[in-house]
């Protein structure tokens, strides 16, 4: 038996000998009479069959069996699925790996390190959400035995894996989504079916149809790298540092403040919180994703950090000068879904004041969607630029013109006050094209009235940059004038339309660029500073060559209609048409009025038409349908008033002045023409010498008690004398005229 023993033992030592003999003679004699360069198309073919997909090794393939197993292929090329864009899917400078030896023969797959140096990986995503690496994933299942289907590759085990200096560019053409990762370094500790691995990535990342671009690092933890029941990542580090796009002057950064994870499996993604800063403005949002691997949705509840809003545009090169505190903060719920992005239950406020509603995007690319907010109250007048050159000047060129999107939508205000005034219950309808902003239209109740105002802006355009079309029906003019000029100007009720445009609406002083037309209706009210029946006393104290009684009270003026049609060129008021009536009074004129120095030049022509009882005196009755020309200059609010007392005296005169004229015109005509001889025919043509002239006629010519040498002579005269008139003109025409500014239809001068 012992001898049976020591002959076993010594065959089995003899034959572990003579394996151990063999395999050292494998190891070194194998690699120089096995070259696998040789068998390139037999590799290949290999793989393609498991992978589905034509790989070519154009570069040397090196190996070594000891230690272990070493293969190294340069010059690697994965085909592309057919139907996408490039050749190869993936490329590579070098691809090379470890396998233990002895580990082959208990039949367990132990790799060494797997680097991959310089690779080159085109993923995309078709529009109908084809991808084109599904394929190669379904066929590399396909291969899988029922075993290793059902336990997984519990006998793999991989050292690590590395990537030195990779390159992926990721397109999703159904999101509209490109991502480029330069420079990608990836290190991997152990890979086992059964234990967890730890993960390293560092790129640099840009999107070019969005313009970002920085640089990456995430370490997380990567569960079930090796077997069948999906892999779940666990993010412990997630950093991203950049610029929003390459023209930025802010920084960008976004980081994981806690873990988040990543199950392929169940195909979801969730971050507690996530952070996003761009200089001052900080924004944290939960994320949850779903379907991430094919049509991903994604949602969270996102928080706006109070900032300074001057601060942030400050950095931008377009500072806010204002006398608000302009704190800004808010919060929303979103979700994104392609290129689609919903926010709701929105609440942004702006110091004390808050702006809710919802916003949905339909193409992030264009910044294309609506919107539909509201507030319950605004006062703007803390935020309008206050003047200065130094910060303004710069804005007002195209360069300065902001992206708003392509945007359409309603904001509607419970109160609004701006430059002084009041609005309430608004409706405002916002476009944006670009740069270009308009409101169409803002509808709002105004001072117990309503107003309906259009409003472009096209800050690119060299004129009429911004263009106001104003339209108000029954506002109560008092309030209105006493919150915008701080004085109570003029009240009444009031119609206005006006067409104004502004070459220069965000200067120092925007209304000396103001254009356009427009139209003012008052009745029923009254004009403060001005006086009409202290013009008129003072007219006739003027005309009596008496002292003018002072006036205690206040200067107003009453008026049933006041009517004003007026031009604007370059920041200043012209009117075409001014009337003022009353029941006792009408005033016509034309003044021009420049809307940046808010001063007033011009002439108006108060008429008294009837005197009112206990008013004025009897003694008015000689001022009666006689026009006083009053001059006005100044400050708008308290213009100088004086009237010019020598057109008053001929204004007053007008009727004797126009007699004595006439006289003397008939005496100069019988000086040139000659007098008949019969007194009595004298006496006759000098009673009715009036009417003659009026006429022209022959009359006298054709009476019969005159010979016809007589009546040809008479003829003559007739005609000598209306020729004379021609000349001269006729009182009576002058007449004529002032009768028709009466009436107000012909008379546009001072």
């Amino acid at each position: 038996m012992t001898v049976v023993m020591k002959k076993l033992l010594k065959f089995v030592l003899g034959t572990a000998g003579v394996l151990l003999v063999l395999a050292i003679a494998l190891v070194v004699v194998l690699p120089f009479v096995f070259d696998p360069n040789d068998h390139k198309q037999s590799i290949s073919e290999a793989v393609q069959s498991s992978m589905g997909r034509e790989v070519r090794l154009d570069g040397e393939i090196k190996w070594s069996v000891f230690p272990h197993v070493a293969l190294s292929f340069r010059d690697v090329k994965l085909a592309n699925e057919a139907g996408f864009k490039g050749e190869y899917m993936v490329e590579m400078t070098e691809l090379s790996a470890q396998v233990k030896l002895l580990p082959l023969l208990r039949k367990e797959i132990k790799v060494g390190t797997v680097s991959l140096v310089k690779p080159h990986i085109n993923l995309q995503v078709a529009k109908s959400g084809q991808s084109n690496w599904q394929g190669m994933l379904d066929a590399l299942n396909a291969g899988d035995s029922p075993s290793q289907s059902a336990g997984g590759s519990s006998d793999l085990q991989i050292r690590g894996i590395e990537v030195v200096d990779g390159l992926i560019n990721y397109t999703d053409r159904a999101a509209g989504m490109e991502v480029a990762l330069s420079g990608v370094q990836f290190q991997s500790s152990e890979l086992t079916a059964d234990k967890e691995s730890t993960i390293d990535i560092q790129a640099h990342v840009a999107m070019p149809n969005e313009g970002l671009n920085g640089d990456l690092d995430v370490n997380f933890v990567l569960h079930n790298a090796l077997n069948d029941q999906g892999m779940r990542i666990h993010f412990n580090t997630l950093q991203f540092d950049g610029r929003l796009s390459a023209a930025s002057k802010l920084p960008l950064q976004i980081a994981a403040d806690e873990p988040g994870t990543l199950d392929l499996a169940k195909e979801t993604l969730a971050f507690e919180r996530l952070s996003a800063s761009l200089g001052p403005m900080a924004i944290s949002t939960s994320l949850a994703g779903q379907n991430v691997t094919s049509d991903m949705a994604l949602s969270g509840s996102l928080e706006l950090n109070p900032f300074d809003l001057d601060e942030f545009l400050s950095a931008l090169d377009a500072p806010l000068v204002n006398e608000a505190n302009n704190e800004l903060s808010g919060q929303a719920k979103w979700s994104l879904k392609g290129g689609q992005l919903s926010i709701n239950d929105l609440s942004v406020n702006l110091d004390e004041y808050a702006l809710k509603g919802a916003v949905n995007i339909n193409d992030l690319s264009q910044m294309k969607g609506t919107f539909d907010l509201s507030m319950d109250a605004f006062d703007a007048n803390p935020y309008i630029p206050q003047s200065n050159d130094a910060n303004t000047k710069g804005q007002t060129g195209p360069g300065a013109a902001l992206d708003y999107g392509r945007l359409n939508g309603r904001v509607a205000i419970g109160q609004l006050k701006f430059a002084g005034l009041t609005l309430d219950n608004i409706t405002l309808n916002l476009a944006t094209q670009g740069p270009d902003f308009s409101v169409q239209p803002l509808e709002a109740d105004f001072y117990q009235g309503l107003i309906k105002t259009e409003i472009k802006l096209k800050p690119q355009q060299k004129n009429n940059r911004l263009h106001v079309s104003h339209r108000m029906a029954d506002i109560q003019a008092g309030g209105m004038l006493t919150d915008l000029m701080g004085s109570e100007y003029m009240t009444g009720l009031g119609q206005l339309n006006a067409d104004l445009s502004i070459d220069e609406p965000f200067s120092e002083r925007p209304f000396k660029t103001a254009h356009g037309q427009l139209h003012y209706r008052l009745t029923d009210g009254d004009i403060v500073g001005i006086d009409v029946f202290d013009i008129i006393q003072k007219s006739l104290s003027l005309l009596g060559n008496q002292e003018a009684v002072s006036q205690t009270k206040e200067l107003k003026t009453a008026f049933g209609l006041m009517e004003v049609d007026a031009s604007v060129e370059q920041g200043v008021l012209t009117t075409q048409r001014l009337k003022l009536t009353s029941p006792y009074f009408d005033v016509k004129g034309q003044v021009s009025i420049d809307l940046d120095a808010q001063t007033i030049r011009g002439t108006i022509k108060p008429m008294l038409t009837n005197i009112p009882e206990g008013v004025l005196s009897d003694d008015y009755k000689k001022l009666l349908n006689l026009r006083i020309p009053v001059a006005l200059s100044g400050n708008l609010l308290e213009p100088e008033i004086s009237i010019d007392v020598k057109e008053l005296i001929l204004e007053s005169q007008k009727e004797k002045i126009e007699e004595k004229k006439e006289e003397l015109k008939q005496d100069l005509f019988d000086q040139l023409l000659g007098t008949d001889n019969d007194k009595k025919g004298k006496d006759k043509k000098r009673k009715n010498k009036n009417q003659q002239s009026e006429s022209g006629s022959n009359e006298g010519a054709d009476s019969p008690e005159m010979t016809e040498k007589q009546k040809r002579r008479a003829r003559k005269k007739a005609q000598q004398r209306a020729l004379l008139e021609g000349l001269l003109g006729s009182g009576d025409e002058d007449e004529d005229q002032d009768n028709g500014d009466e009436d107000g239809d012909t008379d546009n001068r001072p």
